[in-house]
């Protein structure tokens, strides 16, 4: 269930953790089936007390709680992209050149995502960088795996 390989998870950077993979979709329509089958066997496996040798990324199991999520919750999930937004509200980032936007590769099919209402027309500055790490941080550990 967990091999990554079958695009249902991924690996967080720590190799150790799982998250839901944010594509997929893309191998089929019955995805949502086999998340559905696969929570199934992991709540009859808790039902029974039998540990499974799975263990999922901090920010999914606030999701499941209902917690909010924030940044820090990144740095679970991908560390060198949480360091990356780190770097962006502890420095300029007027040298980005980049809009409130993100694109996301889905095998070689670029799609440009707008965090916010006309996001790819709005420049990243200094101003609203908080509002850009915020938002990103929110599409990458929920918008992108929300259905």
């Amino acid at each position: 269930m967990f091999n990554p390989n079958y695009s249902l998870f991924s690996l967080s950077s720590s190799g150790a953790t799982y998250y839901p993979n944010p594509k997929s979709h893309i191998f089929g329509g019955d995805h949502l089936n086999y998340f559905k089958f696969v929570g199934r066997i992991i709540g009859k496996a808790i039902f029974d007390e039998c540990l499974l040798e799975c263990y999922f990324v901090k920010a999914l199991y606030k999701i499941i709680s209902g917690e909010e999520l924030s940044i820090k919750d990144l740095e679970d999930f991908d560390n060198e992209y949480y360091n990356n937004l780190k770097w962006c509200l502890e420095n300029d980032v007027a040298c980005l050149m980049t809009t409130m936007s993100v694109e996301q590769d889905y095998y070689g099919k670029i799609e440009e995502i707008e965090l916010v209402p006309g996001g790819k027309t709005i420049a990243l500055t200094n101003d609203n960088k908080w509002t850009y790490v915020e938002k990103i941080a929110h599409f990458r550990l929920y918008k992108s795996t929300a259905q």
